[in-house]
């Protein structure tokens, strides 16, 4: 690659220009309008989860020698087209693994608001990557008991904590109280996730419980999704079958609904875009100096006082308000017009509120109690772990 880069990005990813500047011009398109025609003399393509990497999008350019996801997820991209064309491929896993682990947090304190409602609760997680370890480890040490299901994991020789117990997907299903799914979306292999949880999984799982999808929405059937409202199992969806355009009855019917943003907190995406920038810095051997972010810039103010004995579910809301989230998608998508579905809830996420994660807030947690205090600082260093 020349010593002046053409960059094409998707306009949506965070400080593209300000982390990627040093290394040429830039030029920023929607994502889903990115052609062919657009890659002709591009050196680099930074896309988000919405762009597909595939032989069509690449099929006019010349010289392009590295592309870069700002998404933990690669389903979107033909890993082994980039692979036989030479091209670098750098994605960002683990970058919005924090902040889907504070949606989960703020999901089950809306339905447990009460601390002491969390203890003993069994919570099972599907998935112990970079997202479930992390659910995992913040419900540990909340005093729940966590069931944990990743057989692809103990497969590769990974392990698991010994604080959690290891059960196959169907002994979860039917302990657990909570169930947050966290896998990739695969078709291929010993352990394809699509259609994951189908009809007859779902009966598995009693009344009562609470059901947590920040995955993909292909890993759960809308027949299991309308089979778990059914059976009056709250549901807590981020991602939906039939995404862009769910069905405005599952949407009407789930516990809490949200348009795919569980991960969308601002340091989540700069951390995305971060890490795509060391990738191209280190295949260019660059020696530019590092665009800094300072995580303190425009953080929100908490009240000044908390009252005496708040506890951790009112700190959550008033760092991160997910009764906002749902409210805004069901006013926005169920009011407009079914020909408009799509759109709408493109546009949610596209026009996402900046929402900054837990740890932007610590130097403001002094008029909390030192209970809640205690509780903070442990998930937020559970949080921030590799």
């Amino acid at each position: 690659m020349g010593s002046r880069l053409h960059i094409v990005a998707d306009e949506n990813i965070v400080l593209a220009e300000d982390f990627f500047a040093p290394f040429g011009t830039i030029t920023l398109l929607r994502g889903n309008a990115i052609e062919p025609s657009n890659l002709r003399l591009a050196d680099v393509l930074l896309v988000r989860s919405v762009t597909p990497v595939n032989s069509y999008l690449l099929s006019e350019c010349r010289q392009l020698k590295f592309v870069g996801s700002a998404t933990a997820g690669t389903d979107h991209v033909d890993v082994q087209l980039l692979a036989r064309r030479e091209i670098h491929f750098a994605h960002a896993p683990g970058s919005n693994a924090q902040s889907v682990a504070e949606y989960v947090l703020a999901a089950v304190l809306q339905r447990y608001p009460n601390i002491d409602q969390l203890a003993g609760l069994r919570v099972g997680v599907v998935g112990l990557g970079h997202t479930g370890n992390r659910v995992a480890r913040v419900f540990s040490s909340l005093g729940c008991s966590v069931i944990a299901n990743d057989p692809p994991l103990l497969d590769a020789g990974g392990r698991l904590s010994e604080r959690f117990q290891v059960a196959d997907l169907e002994s979860l299903l039917e302990m657990s109280d909570v169930i947050s799914i966290h896998v990739p979306l695969t078709t291929t292999g010993r352990w394809p996730t699509r259609s994951l949880i189908e009809s007859d999984r779902s009966r598995l799982i009693r009344p009562g419980s609470l059901f947590i999808n920040t995955s993909r929405g292909e890993v759960v059937t809308g027949s299991a999704v309308m089979a778990l409202q059914d059976s009056e199992v709250d549901c807590v969806l981020d991602v939906w079958p039939g995404e862009p355009t769910p069905e405005p009855h599952i949407v009407q019917a789930a516990f809490l609904a949200t348009p795919h943003i569980a991960g969308y907190s601002f340091d989540g995406k700069i951390k995305g875009t971060e890490m795509l920038r060391d990738a191209l810095a280190n295949i260019i051997e660059s020696e530019e100096a590092p665009f800094i972010w300072d995580q303190y810039q425009g953080v929100p103010a908490l009240p000044e006082v908390f009252p005496a004995g708040v506890e951790l579910a009112t700190v959550v809301r008033s760092m991160y308000s997910i009764k906002d989230d749902d409210t805004r998608f069901r006013d926005s998508y169920l009011s407009g017009p079914e020909a408009e579905y799509g759109s709408i809830f493109t546009r949610l996420r596209k026009d996402y509120p900046v929402r900054r994660s837990f740890d932007a807030f610590s130097n403001q947690w002094n008029s909390v109690s030192r209970e809640t205090r205690r509780q903070l600082d442990v998930i937020v260093e559970i949080l921030k772990s590799e």
